[in-house]
């Protein structure tokens, strides 16, 4: 729905700089961080409709970026 896009625009703008920094301190790649980044909040957008709010939010987010990097 539009809302969920909107809260998900609103999310990226907010948590992309902290996972690009993250995934860059693992591996000293700036580009690569930037794809790995993005693929970040594509997993983020899917995995949606199954995130459990007994997991704070940005432990769960960092975990992707762990995952991927």
């Amino acid at each position: 729905s539009k809302g969920d896009l909107r809260a998900y625009e609103q999310l990226v703008e907010k948590f992309k700089g902290p996972v690009l920094n993250v995934i860059y301190k693992m591996i000293g790649d700036a580009s690569e961080a930037e794809d790995i980044a993005q693929n970040v909040f594509i997993q983020v957008w899917k995995a949606a409709p199954r995130y459990q709010p007994s997991a704070k939010f940005t432990t769960w987010l960092f975990t992707i970026a762990r995952n991927l990097s």
